[in-house]
Order: C-alpha cells, then sequence, then structure tokens
C-alpha cells in the first residue's frame, strides 16, 4: 500500500506545535506553481519578491516548485510563533534551497519534509528560542560572576601583577604536565579504534533524539548537511599525530585556563587562585600577551615540548568544521588503573563530549570573546551537555536495553561489560560554573543558547 498521504496535520516540535494545512496548494497545476509561488511571498512578506527571486523561482523544476508552494504554506501558516523571523530573509532561504531539497510534501510520513522546510526558512531555530525568556537578576549578576569571576584581593579592574604570575603559574601548569604524562605507564592496554568508528553514529543519533528539539533546529546544522555527515567515518586515533608548535601553545592555553581558574587543590593541582589572586584578566589584551609568552615559553622549553606532544596524543579532541568535523581518540590506556571494559566506557563518555563539540553553534562559540573566563563557554558547556548525554541517555539506555548494551560493547575485550559507571563534570572551575549556569537558566535555555547561538539565553552577552 501506498504512504497515507496527509493534508492536515499538527506536528511537535518540542513545546512547539507546527500546523499543517496543505488544502490551498494540494492541487495546484504544474503550470500554476510558480505564478502562485510568487503569490505567496508577496502575501506573507507584504512586497512582490525581487525580480532576480521571481527569475529563480520561474527556472525551478515543476517539483521544486511545489517544494516551495508548500514550504511557503508551512511556514506562513505558522509564522505567529516566529514572529521575530525576517520573512524577506525566510523566503530568499527557501527558493535558494528548493531545487536542491532532499524531502518531498506528500507523502511525508516522518515528517522529513516539515523538519526540512521549517529548519531551512530559520523557523526552527527562531520559534525555539523566541519562546524562552533570557534570565534575569539575582540569577543574571551570578552567571556574570561565573564568566567574569572578581579577583580574590583587590578591586575589579586593577592591574595584572606579572610578576606573580610568572612565579605561580609555570611551576603549576608543569606539575600538571608530569603528573598526567602518560610516559611513565608500566602497563599499557590497547583501545579499539575500530569499536569507536562502529558506534560513532550511534551516538550521533543518540545525541539528536536526546537534544531535540535544539541539536538539529539551526540553519546548517551537523544533522543536515549534504552529503551527511557520519561520526563513525571521521574518528580517528590522536596517537597518529604529530603535533606542532601551535598545537602545543594551544594545549598550554587550555590548561593554563583550567590552573589559573582552579579554587582548589587537588593531585593535579598544586596552587590554587592564580588568576584570582593575580588579577589576571583575559579581556585585557596586555594580560593576554604576559599569558602568551608564558605558554611561548614553555612551549619552546625542550624538557615541556614533549611531554606535551604526548599529552596530546593521549587527548580527544574534535578538528574542523561542517563537513571537514573529525573526532580524534585515544587508543591506548593505563591498564593497572582500569580494565579494558571500563576504559571502553570512559572512551564513550569522551566521545559525548566530542560529538557536542560538533554540534555547538558558531555564534555560541564567538562569546568566548566577551567574557574574562572564555573556558566556561569553551569546554564548560560541552562537558556539561555531554555528560548530560552520557548519564542521563547512554548509560541508562544501555542498562535497561542489552541489545544496545551489546552494539556498544562490541570489540571490546571483556565484554559484556560490568555495568558503566556514571561520568562526573571535569574541567574544574569551568564544569562546574557551567553546571551553576545550567541549573540557574534550566535546560531548555542552556541547550538553545548552544546549539541555536542564543547565548543571552544562557545569561551570556550577545
Amino acid at each position: 500500500a501506498s504512504p497515507r498521504t496527509v493534508q492536515r496535520a499538527v506536528v511537535r516540535q518540542g513545546a512547539l506545535s507546527i500546523h499543517i494545512d496543505y488544502g490551498p496548494v494540494v492541487l495546484i497545476p504544474d503550470a500554476d506553481r510558480a505564478d502562485h509561488a510568487i503569490g505567496q511571498i508577496a502575501a506573507f512578506t507584504g512586497a512582490p519578491p525581487p525580480a532576480a527571486q521571481e527569475t529563480a523561482i520561474r527556472a525551478l523544476t515543476a517539483d521544486a516548485q511545489k517544494w516551495l508552494m508548500f514550504a511557503l504554506t508551512l511556514v506562513s501558516d505558522n509564522i505567529a510563533a516566529a514572529s521575530t523571523l525576517d520573512r524577506g530573509v525566510a523566503t530568499q532561504r527557501l527558493v535558494d534551497h528548493a531545487g536542491s531539497a532532499l524531502h518531498v510534501p506528500q507523502p511525508d510520513p516522518a515528517r522529513a519534509f516539515v523538519r526540512e522546510a521549517m529548519r531551512v526558512s530559520g523557523w526552527s531555530e527562531t520559534a525555539q528560542a523566541q519562546r524562552l525568556s533570557a534570565p534575569v537578576d539575582p540569577d543574571l549578576s551570578a552567571i556574570d560572576t561565573i564568566v567574569n569571576p572578581p579577583p580574590s584581593t583587590g578591586a575589579i579592574g586593577d592591574p595584572l601583577d606579572a610578576a606573580a604570575l610568572n612565579a605561580r603559574l609555570p611551576p603549576a601548569l608543569t606539575h600538571l604536565l608530569t603528573t598526567l604524562d602518560p610516559a611513565g605507564r608500566a602497563n599499557v592496554g590497547t583501545r579499539s579504534l575500530s569499536a569507536f568508528q562502529a558506534i560513532g553514529d550511534v551516538v550521533q543519533t543518540e545525541a539528536r533524539s536526546f537534544f531535540a528539539p535544539y541539536a538539529d533546529a539551526a540553519i546548517g546544522n551537523l544533522y543536515d548537511l549534504q552529503p551527511a555527515w557520519h561520526a563513525s567515518a571521521n574518528i580517528f586515533d590522536v596517537g597518529t599525530l604529530t603535533p606542532n608548535a601551535a598545537q602545543r601553545r594551544s594545549y598550554l592555553s587550555n590548561r593554563a585556563e583550567i590552573i589559573g581558574r582552579s579554587d582548589t587543590t587537588s593531585s593535579i593541582v598544586n596552587d590554587a587562585n592564580i588568576f584570582a589572586d593575580v588579577h589576571f584578566e583575559s579581556t585585557r589584551a596586555t594580560d593576554r600577551a604576559e599569558l602568551a609568552g608564558i605558554v611561548a615559553t614553555m612551549e619552546a622549553d625542550p624538557a615541556i615540548a614533549p611531554v606535551v606532544d604526548r599529552l596530546i596524543q593521549h587527548t580527544g579532541r574534535k578538528t574542523g568544521t561542517a563537513s571537514a568535523t573529525r573526532i580524534g581518540l585515544v587508543t591506548d590506556f593505563d591498564a593497572d588503573q582500569r580494565s579494558a571494559c571500563a576504559d571502553h566506557w570512559v572512551g564513550i563518555d569522551t566521545l559525548c563530549h566530542e560529538v557536542l563539540h560538533a554540534l555547538v553553534h558558531p555564534d555560541f562559540v564567538a562569546t568566548v570573546g566577551r567574557v574574562a573566563f572564555p573556558q566556561v563557554i569553551r569546554e564548560g558547556f560541552t562537558e556539561v551537555l555531554g555528560v548530560q548525554l552520557f548519564n542521563d541517555r547512554i548509560v541508562p539506555k544501555a542498562n535497561a536495553d542489552a541489545a544496545f548494551k551489546t552494539t556498544l560493547e562490541t570489540g571490546v575485550t571483556g565484554a559484556p561489560c560490568p555495568a558503566p559507571v556514571a561520568a562526573t563534570i571535569g574541567y574544574g572551575s569551568a564544569g562546574s560554573g557551567a553546571e551553576d549556569i545550567r541549573t540557574r537558566v534550566h535546560d531548555d535555555n542552556f541547550r538553545a543558547a548552544y546549539f541555536l547561538g542564543r547565548p543571552e539565553l544562557a545569561g551570556l552577552p550577545p
């Protein structure tokens, strides 16, 4: 039997309802489709389409013109939920996309056409963000303190104590590096790269579902690239990297942020509150230059550079953007510290984190230049979301569904593995700060900020 053709329906997209009524367009003859679409645009925008747009519409195939008519019907009928959407821009997006559209309006049993049309027009990201309210005081002030932490002594705006920064940060950073250096491992286990390549797409799919309706709502998001992007095909072994000076400096800068902002000591942090004590402000060019000088000096140290190289080769990472996105994972582990099973689940947690890096909206990432503690933006939000995906979706589903757990553990020595242990939020103050923000603004705002590029919904500067 052929799939059922729907003319009227209501589709849920998170908390929103999309009303479908194709009655006005379903019987338009092929020869009249271009004129009808042009009339729809005039009614929707309040003005006839520009000559170039009209020419483009008339040049479309009959099927593409049909796609455009149905898409315009959907967007115009539901515009109240996205009243801030620029109608002219939205129609141009639909016209530009119609010739390469992936899904037909009818039949559309999985609502793939509805999702495509609403996403491409910008309706989905606008409507999902528009229904949310940005935080206000006292939460807004508390969030500002997290991303712009005050000094521990003196007043905000006091100049950097460069001498103290140079005296305290290098030894503290060196302590972290030498403590984490994998060179001292006596018993090295092997992690199966192919096992992770086999489940990359699984984690990618679970992320889309778990973070709906935000993860795939933005224009140009990773889920809607053509050709399609697949995590499994883009996982590589970080051990094959040959780090260069720029990568070493990037690693050192990242870890300097963790050490500098740490407010407690631990096995890897032997000096707390360095940045707060010395009045370091990353929004000041002079302070950034001082930190860059420390990083450059350490990177050039022949005793430090090889340690950093080894750590880069043992740290998960996301490289590239859009279709060039790749995820690097570690392929060995300290077998004296954990079993192959335990390590595999640690690797899945890392995979969750890196997949989230791949899904972040570039407008959210741009916020790093507008706060004093950019690590909260760069890593903290990603860490919180990655741990949510692991703890609240992947692990519970594996515990409840033996087949799903078997899929995740295929190729792992010792499988079936014991029930996985829940992950904890890392990245020091950046991770805990991001979690504090999440509890204040709640999941919807937190996720909309990250996936839709609306940082103001999480109390961050737009």
